[in-house]
C-alpha cells in the first residue's frame, strides 16, 4: 500500500503532547518531514482551534500558578518567578506568543496549504447531522467543527485527487476515514512515521523483539524513578519509598532505522506507590486551627511516553544493545 504524503494533524494530537515539539511522539514527524517532503493541509478550522486551544491552556497554566502563589507564598520571593514583576494578563500573553511560534517553527517543516472556511459545504453536513454520520453519532450530535473540517479536506481531495493521512487519536476521525474514500487513519505521528519506512519487513521483527524485551522494561522504570514529583496536596512536602507496581506498555512504534541503530516510541501506563510527609491546614476534609504534619500513603496510575534508542541486527530484526531510553516528561504531578 502507497503511504500518503499528504497529511492532516488533528489538533488532539498536539494538545496531546502539551504543545511539546520536542516530545517523541511529536518529533518523529520531524524526523520523517526532513527526509521526505510532506504537505500537511491546515483548515481554517483546525487552525483556529489550535490557537483557541493554546489561549485556554495558557490562561489554565497562569492561573495554576497563581492558585499555588496564594498557598505557597514564599514563592513570590523569587527573583524568577514569573508572577513577582508581571500580571497574570502578561504572562498569558508571552506564553501565547511562545507556543505560537513553536508552532510556526514546527510548520516549516512542511508544505503547509491552508484550506478556508469558503470550502465547506453546509448542506453535505447537515446531511450528515440528519443521518448520524461521523464524525457525529446520537451520543455526539454536536460535532461540527470536525464535520466542517472533513467537508474542507474532501473539497480539497475532490479537487486533487490525492489520498490523505489523517492522524488523531480521536475515534470519530476513525470512523470518518472508515467511511470515506480516500482518507488513511493513524492513531499518532509514530504510527504514520513507522509506515514510511523502508525497511517495514525488519521492522515488524524488531517491534516483536521490543514487546518481549524485559530489558526495556527495566530502562523504563529506571528512567521513571529519576523524575521530579511535584506534590500537589499542602506545602512542604517530602516524598519517599516510591515503588513501581506495574507498567503496562500500549504500544512501540519503530520511526527511524540504519544499518546498526534504531529509535522506537513508546506510550504506557505505570502504576506506583509512594508516601508523602507534608503541611496543610485540611486533613479529612476538616480544617484545621493551625498547620499540622501529615502523613500519607498514596497510589497512582499515569499515562507516560518516551523513545528508546538501540544498536539493531537490521538484517536478522534483532535489538543487540539498549543504547538509552528518554521520557517525554521528566515532572509529574501527584497524587
Amino acid at each position: 500500500m502507497t503511504v500518503a504524503n499528504v497529511v492532516f494533524i488533528d489538533t488532539n494530537i498536539f494538545r496531546g503532547a502539551g504543545f511539546n515539539f520536542s516530545a517523541a511522539r511529536i518529533d518523529a514527524l520531524r524526523e520523517v518531514a526532513k527526509r521526505d517532503r510532506l504537505t500537511l493541509l491546515m483548515p481554517e478550522t483546525t487552525e483556529d482551534e489550535i490557537h483557541r486551544h493554546i489561549l485556554r491552556l495558557s490562561k489554565e497554566n497562569v492561573a495554576s500558578l497563581r492558585a499555588l502563589e496564594s498557598k505557597a507564598f514564599l514563592l513570590k520571593r523569587l527573583l524568577g518567578w514569573p508572577l513577582k514583576t508581571k500580571s497574570e494578563e502578561q504572562v498569558v500573553s508571552k506564553l501565547v506568543e511562545t507556543l505560537n511560534s513553536d508552532c510556526d517553527e514546527f510548520f516549516k517543516l512542511f508544505n503547509v496549504v491552508k484550506l478556508g472556511n469558503e470550502n465547506i459545504n453546509l448542506g453535505e453536513v447537515l446531511e450528515w447531522w440528519k443521518a448520524f454520520s461521523a464524525p457525529f453519532s446520537e451520543k455526539k450530535s454536536n460535532e461540527f467543527i470536525d464535520a466542517f473540517t472533513v467537508s474542507i479536506l474532501l473539497n480539497h481531495q475532490a479537487k486533487t485527487k490525492t489520498k490523505i493521512a489523517v492522524i488523531s487519536d480521536d475515534d470519530d476521525w476513525l470512523q470518518v476515514c472508515e467511511r470515506l474514500s480516500g482518507f488513511d487513519y493513524y492513531r499518532n505521528p509514530s504510527a504514520y512515521a513507522e509506515s514510511l519506512n523502508p525497511n517495514i519487513k525488519a521492522i515488524m521483527g524488531i517491534k516483536s523483539e521490543l514487546y518481549k524485551s524485559a530489558a526495556i522494561l527495566e530502562e523504563i522504570r529506571s528512567k521513571f524513578l529519576t523524575s521530579k514529583f511535584i506534590f500537589t496536596i499542602g506545602w512542604d512536602s517530602e516524598l519517599s519509598n516510591i515503588e513501581i507496581q506495574d507498567l503496562s506498555i500500549g504500544e512501540f512504534h519503530v520511526v527511524s532505522t540504519d544499518s546498526e541503530t534504531c529509535k522506537a516510541n513508546f506510550s504506557a501506563k505505570i502504576g506506583f506507590t509512594f508516601d508523602a510527609t507534608y503541611k496543610d491546614i485540611v486533613a479529612d476534609d476538616i480544617v484545621l486551627e493551625y498547620p499540622h504534619d501529615i502523613f500519607s500513603k498514596y497510589h497512582n496510575v499515569i499515562s507516560i511516553s518516551g523513545s528508546v534508542s538501540m544498536k539493531v541486527d537490521i538484517k536478522a530484526a534483532k535489538i543487540t544493545e539498549i543504547i538509552n531510553v528518554e521520557l517525554d516528561e521528566n515532572e509529574y504531578q501527584v497524587p
